[in-house]
């Protein structure tokens, strides 16, 4: 950088401090605007740059860095900085550099350092005393030395998480600290006593769950393969994407499926793309896909409640998740087991408090029926078992049962079985700081059972307190 850029780089930055006082800044924030053709923006103590190429960032954008002066973080040799704004990615790649104090030894890199374990980023590359890296979004950033020790769960309480993910991202697995200190994946259980015997004598204890990051959807569609439904097939893959949207806008972890009422067909997904996930690129093009590609020849009568029993029982369906499935069919099931058997098999997948994570929808003949149509009792009992939605196959497009997947809480989990038997009588739940209610205590399974409306929302950490009988 020459002394003229230095000159335009400072005319054009504004610097604002955060902090107790002018001798002692915890924070202290530049402003630098950055458009097509590239720069530099600085942080305020000078030793964090980012380098603009030209075109990383298409129109003007007020580019911020926050030195973290007050902010420790486990195995850093530098101090924190967050960029903003928060989430800009760039078409280029942006250049990140930092510099550490001299006689700083070790191998470094930079890491990100919005999880509470540092995520080292992988092209780093050290010249002296700077470190270097290439960014493709912003967030907090500091040097860490890679062969340092570092104790997530150091100041940290049972519950607290201790992965590196990057908040709200559903595809990082999440970890937490647990009774001994450790950093586990899942819910955690501490299990420890809390408080030693509590008033009435009993040893009291405390338990910790994490709720999903977000909620996690399965989604079978069970198609009629029969020739009198190409038609009513054509419009639902045209509808492929109500039900990617939904789900995206859900902020879902959601699996897609397809397969036919055709028995023979042992309920086997369809499409090139057999499971559709929440990271499959073109989602909406891919179910459409599945769909189109079903045939005409399946068997005349159609068992759509036995084929979403047996694809349902393989690697599709995941134990942690919420179930959803809609029949799309012009004529009634015509499998012989009773529609309570098809619900109690699918929401014994979901364990013991399943009931309120299967949902069942339907697009078929109503009571009349249609020319194109008959009625469908035994889809209309499924529906009504579960709650789900549903729409007349005769009126495409079809506004309920592809768009309704799940009720307020769906995809959550809604019981939390605790790490020692309970006095009922005794029991507090919280999150957050806060009493929570809308829940009963089950004692044949020792679990905390929340209802519907009440299900604690995503990524809340659940602490529930007890004695012992």
């Amino acid at each position: 950088m020459n002394h003229q850029k230095n000159s335009l780089l400072i005319a054009a930055t504004l610097m604002v401090f955060i902090g107790c006082s002018a001798d002692h800044q915890l924070a202290e924030t530049t402003l630098t605007n950055i458009g097509a053709q590239g720069g530099v923006a600085l942080s305020a103590d000078q030793l964090a740059s980012l380098d603009f190429a030209e075109n990383s960032i298409k129109t003007n954008t007020q580019i911020t860095v926050t030195t973290q002066r007050g902010l420790s973080a486990p195995a850093a040799v530098s101090l924190v900085y967050d960029f903003g704004p928060d989430g800009l990615t760039f078409d280029e790649a942006v250049e990140l550099s930092i510099q550490v104090p001299q006689g700083v030894s070790g191998p470094l890199a930079i890491a990100q350092m919005d999880g509470v374990t540092p995520l080292v980023l992988g092209d780093s590359r050290r010249e002296g005393n700077v470190v270097s890296a290439s960014l493709k979004h912003f967030s907090s950033y500091a040097v860490v030395n890679t062969t340092a020790p570092v104790d997530p769960c150091q100041n940290q309480i049972c519950g607290d998480r201790c992965d590196s993910c990057t908040p709200g991202d559903p595809n990082c697995t999440a970890e937490y600290c647990d009774g001994n200190g450790a950093c586990v994946s899942g819910n955690v259980t501490c299990g420890t006593p809390d408080a030693g015997p509590s008033d009435s004598g009993a040893q009291a204890y405390s338990d910790a769950f994490q709720q999903h990051v977000a909620p996690v959807i399965d989604v079978l569609l069970v198609i009629d393969d029969s020739g009198s439904m190409a038609d009513e097939r054509a419009a639902l893959a045209q509808q492929a994407g109500d039900v990617v949207r939904t789900l995206q806008t859900l902020g879902a972890d959601f699996r897609l499926g397809s397969t036919t009422t055709d028995p023979s067909f042992g309920g086997a997904l369809v499409g090139a793309t057999r499971i559709i996930t929440s990271t499959t690129p073109v989602p909406v093009q891919a179910l459409a896909g599945n769909i189109a590609s079903i045939g005409i020849s399946g068997a005349p009568q159609e068992q759509g409640l036995r084929t979403s029993r047996l694809a349902t029982s393989g690697a599709f369906s995941r134990t942690d998740a919420s179930l959803t499935v809609v029949y799309i069919s012009d004529e009634d099931d015509a499998d012989t087991a009773p529609v309570q058997a098809t619900v109690d098999a699918l929401r014994a997948l979901k364990g013991v408090h399943g009931d309120h994570r299967v949902q069942l929808n339907a697009i078929v003949g109503q009571v009349n029926g249609c020319a194109s149509s008959q009625p469908a009792p035994r889809y209309a009992d499924a529906v009504a078992l579960t709650s789900g939605a549903s729409d007349d196959i005769c009126a495409a497009p079809w506004a309920n049962a592809l768009t309704n997947l799940g009720g307020p809480g769906f995809g959550l989990l809604n019981a939390f079985e605790l790490s020692q038997p309970a006095d009922a009588s005794t029991i507090v739940v919280s999150s957050a700081g806060s009493i929570v209610t809308g829940w009963t205590y089950d004692a044949a399974t020792n679990s905390v059972v929340f209802a519907p409306g009440a299900v604690p929302v995503a990524g809340a950490t659940v602490i529930v307190d007890y004695s012992a009988p």
